[in-house]
């Protein structure tokens, strides 16, 4: 049992120090990108920017965040639900002609009961389809401190 005791010791020990020289390297990385970043970002604000919003801004114009896909199955469910409350709209009201829409008009929001057995069964094998996607994870391209850079820049 003792053996057991320190060898867990030598391995809590280990560890510790990888973790230590990784922490070390990524702050050497960290520094050298400020650098870099600083020579192509040019400030014509009175805001001092911090690293991680010059690490941010020097990413250029066309970076994208990947979104999180916390409820990304959710979000499609109810785009669904609405596109298949117009689909059955669609089905009851439209009588051929083409409207032109009044440009402050407010979708009213209601939900035509069943329509065309047809458009039910199409609606119903299409949720059940969406219901069982899988969406896959992925990593952030961003850390968290330009994450939150980002939404401190927002609230200014």
């Amino acid at each position: 049992m003792a053996r057991r005791f320190k060898r867990t010791i030598k391995n809590k020990k280990v560890r510790h120090k990888l973790v230590e020289n990784n922490n070390n390297k990524r702050s050497k990385l960290h520094t050298k990108l400020v650098k870099n970043a600083k020579l192509f970002v040019k400030n014509l604000s009175g805001h001092n920017l911090t690293d991680h919003e010059t690490l941010l801004l020097a990413k250029g114009v066309k970076f994208i965040i990947n979104p999180s896909n916390k409820n990304a199955i959710r979000n499609v469910m109810k785009d669904f639900d609405e596109f298949s409350r117009k689909l059955r709209c669609r089905y009851l009201y439209n009588d051929g002609r083409i409207y032109k829409r009044h440009p402050f008009y407010i979708n009213s929001g209601y939900k035509p009961l069943d329509s065309c057995p047809a458009i039910e069964n199409y609606i119903f094998s299409t949720k059940i389809e969406l219901s069982r996607m899988k969406i896959n994870k992925h990593t952030r391209n961003i850390s968290a401190e330009e994450l939150s850079a980002i939404r401190e820049s927002k609230e200014k």
